[in-house]
């Protein structure tokens, strides 16, 4: 059986929840890290520019995340040019406002955690691209795979 892609925009409300589970994903994934301490992480409601609050509630320090999430199980694109790169856009105003980026690509269930020292913000937009090799790394992205200490030594 063959499944075609849909030739249509994604939906708005599908976009939406894929962004969710984003979040949710990192949201899980800090949580693990962090339960035994004196921070909690909280879904960001109030501000622009990030995704996840982590709040410490002896010291009143908080760090922002930007959570970016990517995928092309679901997707209108149908250009092989893409396929195993994706590219995490990061706005002037994200930039701005967070301490560390994180991005996910769902297909490979694969967690990209970027200090902000690593970015180059200026005043446009950041557009970080990662690509899977047929070896199965990143190439110069590995470094950023799974790389929950660069949040931790935010702490």
């Amino acid at each position: 059986m063959k499944i075609s892609k849909p030739t249509k925009k994604l939906p708005q409300n599908l976009k939406e929840l894929l962004k969710d589970i984003g979040e949710n994903s990192v949201l899980f994934q800090i949580y693990v890290r962090i339960h035994d301490t004196p921070w909690k992480a909280f879904k960001n409601l109030d501000d622009s520019g990030c995704d996840i609050v982590l709040v410490n509630l002896e010291t009143n320090k908080t760090i922002k995340v930007e959570v970016k999430t990517r995928q092309s199980l679901y997707t209108t694109a149908t250009s092989t040019k893409t396929e195993g790169s994706r590219e995490f856009e990061v706005t002037k105003n994200e930039y701005e406002n967070f301490d560390i980026l994180i991005c996910l690509w769902y297909d490979y269930n694969s967690f990209f955690i970027l200090p902000k020292s690593e970015l180059k913000g200026e005043n446009k937009s950041i557009k970080i691209r990662i690509r899977k090799s047929k070896s199965g790394g990143y190439g110069d992205k590995d470094r950023f795979l799974n790389n929950w200490q660069a949040l931790l030594d935010l702490l």
